[in-house]
């Protein structure tokens, strides 16, 4: 135990965070005191501090609190405060100069930095003079802003509030209607940050923590999230050491040169090329996976202590560690047991938020406290099972199984999509029934009405009998095949979001399970996959998630030169000398053709390339021609064609939609490979788009070939989605296999 003089470390706040910063400096033999006004939260009951009872710890009440607390000590007793949550920091940074002369707080001396970067608006400045990564942002003061945010935004985006600690952390928005909905719902908390979605999960979230003194690093610690709630957006519930070693620089480089002092981190995303974006900064507090630092042998809480005090700081040497705060998930233990050095070959000493067998009170409450919130969450299920359930949602849901069938506001609904996404449209799926699906007994149009007869929903799918594992299973899936590059249900946003209408679907499914073993809808947008396994849980559908495929696309592009010239070198001098080589040896041309009486004797070549080419012959020829004359009619499609000597080699269908070029379908002649001709057409399809259609963003839908990534920035994930009925055996079968799998890669990463 250290000698301290008696000194005091102040903590404000007892949530599972500052419980952990009064056990760490406990332990090195700090005299601890906490101020909290919530005397029911588990940490209340610890033993490591003494704990004081206030109005608030979140409203500016704390000043008077503080002062009180003071006027209790000798004017020789040193009081060093630590901060929980941004409104400590906050109120603290407003009062600064009234409780320095009573209390010694880390980063006094910069209180105006510290104030300043507590603003969300405020980090697009500091990561521009930083030259870090920062997600395109704009702040909405007003709920008559919300026009301009949809109007400079793709979907999906994210919105924060500016201030710290409003009624909520961050949200994300899937359609401009959403975005307008949420705006007002929240309008209390403006101004909100509007930010564009970095595409990942939690274990895409870094972050590095320093503590500094007046801008010198006195120590660094990185971790990875493994799970937050809510998922990708909320506070951590499952962290772990990591060594992304650039994450020092980068962070050290966020504040270089503002002299700051005190804990502070930041949060990183890590997007599909391997960047790092800065999420957010945490200033003037530790973070709340404090308890990972500690664990792991870098001991903020003491440091800051130390340091304050004028102590030499003593670290330790760092060991890798996980963290769970068992207070937001109960269950997170067993998903990552692996991980954890308690199983042989685990190599992380693991902690948790509330467990410590020296101070055993917050736990013992912790976990009663979860298991009310347990039954809370797990009673309509065993409700539902033991006949007591009632419907989730109102609304009914009709089958047809044509289009021919559908009333037509359900059809005006499939117009829509098609006019926000041509692969989700009536057209798409009209072509697609009549040439692949086309047996109309196996096709469902299952359609949401409200109660007064409006239609809310449709979602097209396909009957399908499918052999798994040598059985034959019932299948209901998505009206999709490997032609089809993404799936949504489509929604009148006016009268349903997307999250309850499919939930009014899986809850229909759920009553029909003797029907069917499997339900399976791919390819789909992360952030469906998300919707789906909410409501699939919540229906009590077993449900699982697999990887699908890749989407490749370039996402912002402001002329066709400035997009060229950043290529990579060694695809410009492709170009170049392919282009030459071509002039030297043919007379060749290149025809991009978009009116539906160029198309309709076009296709004829398209289909002669495509069959000399090194992919397998077109199975539904039929299906590609009347895509083809759908779009052209629609003034939608562009068809390159690259002709030598007057003979077609090259051929690319782009469908150009909603301000973007979708490359659909592309295939050369193989006796003419050394020539790339793929690549120059690609090239002067760009070109066509850029300069005659104006389009600002072009899509390489599904498919992770290499020669994508010559030409696209950025990607995400396509997963499909599976639920199973557990009443009849082969449904069973399936969630087994699956369960078994997915244990079994776990455990290949384990070492024997």
């Amino acid at each position: 135990m250290n000698d301290h003089n008696n000194h005091i470390a102040l903590v404000i706040g007892l949530c599972s965070h500052g419980l952990a910063m009064t056990r760490a400096l406990a332990k090195c033999g700090v005299n601890v005191h906490a101020l909290e006004a919530n005397l029911d939260l588990p940490g209340a009951l610890t033993s490591s501090a003494k704990v004081h009872k206030v109005e608030s710890i979140k409203q500016d009440s704390i000043i008077d609190d503080l002062i009180s607390f003071r006027e209790k000590f000798s004017v020789d007793t040193k009081i060093v405060l630590l901060p929980t949550n941004d409104n400590n920091v906050k109120i603290i940074a407003a009062n600064i100069a009234l409780l320095s002369p009573h209390y010694i707080i880390s980063w006094d001396h910069c209180a105006d930095t510290v104030a300043r970067l507590l603003l969300k608006s405020n980090i697009e400045q500091r990561c521009e003079q930083a030259d870090l990564l920062y997600p395109k942002s704009l702040v909405i003061n007003d709920t008559n802003e919300v026009n301009k945010a949809i109007s400079l935004f793709e979907f999906p985006v994210i919105i924060k509030p500016v201030n710290p600690q409003s009624s909520f952390k961050a949200l994300r928005c899937d359609t401009a209607e959403q975005l307008r909905q949420l705006v007002e719902q929240y309008k209390q908390d403006l101004p909100i940050l509007v930010q564009h979605w970095i595409s990942g999960g939690d274990t895409d979230l870094f972050f590095c923590a320093l503590y500094l003194d007046k801008g010198k690093v006195v120590t660094r610690y990185l971790g990875n999230k493994l799970a937050s709630f809510p998922p990708a957006m909320g506070q951590t519930t499952v962290a772990v050491s990591c060594n992304e070693t650039e994450l020092i620089e980068l962070t050290e480089r966020f504040f270089d040169g503002l002299e700051m002092s005190g804990p502070v981190s930041v949060e990183f995303k890590k997007d599909q090329q391997g960047r790092y974006w800065v999420i957010e900064p945490t200033i003037g507090r530790t973070d709340f996976w404090v308890g990972l630092c500690i664990r792991s042998g870098c001991n903020l809480p003491y440091i800051e202590y130390q340091t304050c005090l004028n102590l030499p700081t003593i670290t330790e040497p760092i060991q890798s560690a996980i963290w769970f705060d068992s207070e937001r998930d109960v269950t997170a233990f067993f998903k990552h047991v692996t991980r954890c050095k308690i199983l042989v070959g685990g190599k992380n000493i693991t902690t948790f938020s509330y467990l410590d067998n020296t101070d055993l009170k917050p736990f013992y409450r912790a976990m009663g406290q979860a298991r009310k919130r347990l039954w809370v969450k797990f009673r309509p299920k065993i409700q539902r099972y033991i006949g007591k359930s009632q419907s989730l949602v109102s609304g009914n849901v009709i089958e047809y199984c044509s289009l021919a069938e559908l009333p037509e506001d359900c059809i005006t609904l499939l117009r829509k999509s098609g006019e926000d996404n041509f692969f989700l449209g009536e057209d798409w799926y009209r072509n697609f029934c009549q040439h692949v699906a086309n047996q109309e007994e196996l096709v469902r149009f299952y359609c949401l009405f409200d109660n007064d007869g409006n239609a809310q929903a449709v979602l097209p799918a396909w009957i399908q009998i499918r052999k798994i594992f040598g059985f034959h299973h019932r299948a209901i899936t998505s009206l999709t095949n490997y032609y089809s590059p993404i799936f949504d249900l489509c929604i009148n946003e006016t009268l349903i979001d997307k999250s309850s209408a499919y939930l009014a679907f899986l809850n229909y499914f759920s009553q029909q399970k003797k029907q069917w073993d499997i339900i399976d809808f791919s390819p789909i947008a992360p952030e469906v996959k998300q919707i789906i396994a909410n409501e699939a849980e919540r229906t009590s559908l077993p449900c699982f998630s697999y990887f699908k495929t890749l989407n490749l696309f370039e996402p912002s592009i402001a002329s066709f030169d400035t997009y060229i010239d950043a290529r990579d070198p060694k695809i410009k001098n492709t170009l170049k000398r392919k282009e030459n080589k071509l002039t030297r040896k043919f007379d060749w041309s290149i025809d991009i053709l978009s009116t539906p009486n160029d198309i309709s004797a076009s296709m004829v070549e398209y289909h002669s390339v495509y069959n000399a080419s090194w992919k397998e012959q077109e199975p539904y020829p039929d299906f590609i021609n009347g895509m083809a004359e759908v779009a052209a009619k629609k003034g939608r499609l562009r068809l390159g064609l690259l002709k030598v000597d007057g003979k077609a080699i090259a051929t690319q269908l782009w469908i150009v939609a909603n301000n973007t070029a979708y490359i659909y379908k592309l295939a050369y002649d193989s006796d003419y490979r050394d020539y790339s001709p793929g690549t120059v057409l690609t090239k002067r399809m760009f070109e066509y788009v850029l300069n005659n259609d104006k389009i600002t963003k072009v899509d390489f839908l599904t498919g992770d070939d290499a020669y994508k990534s010559d030409w696209m920035s950025s990607s995400r994930t396509l997963f499909g989605v599976q639920m199973v009925s557990l009443r009849h055996f082969r449904g069973v079968l399936i969630y087994v296999v699956d369960y078994l799998s997915k244990l079994r890669q776990k455990l290949k990463k384990v070492p024997n």
